[in-house]
């Protein structure tokens, strides 16, 4: 009878430590994402003369860095003519492996409009009207390009070879009066109208 009890002990003993070691598997395969490595769960560290189990976890990151190909988009938006102009630029290579967050650091006059590794969009508002703003004008003989300024006054920004001598007593007045072309497409336009 002895031996029965001694038998029966044993098999509950082995039956009890599957059933455990099932348990213990399951939780570590269900474990909030962190994937362990099996081959890790043999190593075993000793501390203080105790072996304990230390498994190595291996977490995956997901954030996304700047790229050395990025474009940095430059955005300006002029509050007093409500216009947005934006410039490419090639990265700096400081900025090259920065993050999101490290980005808003490096611009934080700045508002970050958009972030990939391959693209940065900043945004900056500024007061007063952007450099798209042209007026055509008769200087010398010629069509003359001038650029307002905030302060409302003009500055030439260049002299064409298109002569005033050809054109229209009505071109003549309304250059005389300043033809506005806002950007420079429309600029372009108006330039080849009077050639």
């Amino acid at each position: 009878m002895r031996k029965y009890w001694i038998f029966a002990t044993l098999i509950a003993l082995i039956v009890i430590s599957i059933i455990s070691m099932y348990y213990i598997y399951m939780i570590f395969m269900n474990s909030s994402n962190n994937k362990i490595d099996l081959d890790e769960m043999a190593r075993v560290t000793v501390e203080n003369g105790v072996n304990t189990f230390a498994p190595t976890i291996t977490t995956s990151t997901s954030q996304e860095k700047v790229s050395p190909n990025a474009t940095l988009v430059i955005k300006k938006h002029y509050s007093k003519c409500g216009h947005t102009t934006k410039e490419y630029a090639e990265i700096p290579e400081e900025f090259v492996n920065m993050d999101e967050e490290e980005i808003k650091k490096e611009f934080h006059d700045w508002e970050l409009k958009g972030f990939s590794p391959d693209e940065i969009v900043i945004l900056k508002e500024v007061s007063g009207i952007c450099d798209e703003h042209f007026i055509l004008r008769q200087k010398d003989g010629f069509i003359a390009v001038y650029t307002e300024k905030n302060s409302g006054e003009e500055e030439l920004k260049q002299t064409t070879d298109i002569s005033v001598s050809y054109l229209t007593e009505q071109d003549r007045k309304n250059l005389e009066s300043g033809i506005v072309a806002i950007g420079k497409e429309e600029l372009n336009s108006a330039l080849e109208d009077f050639e």
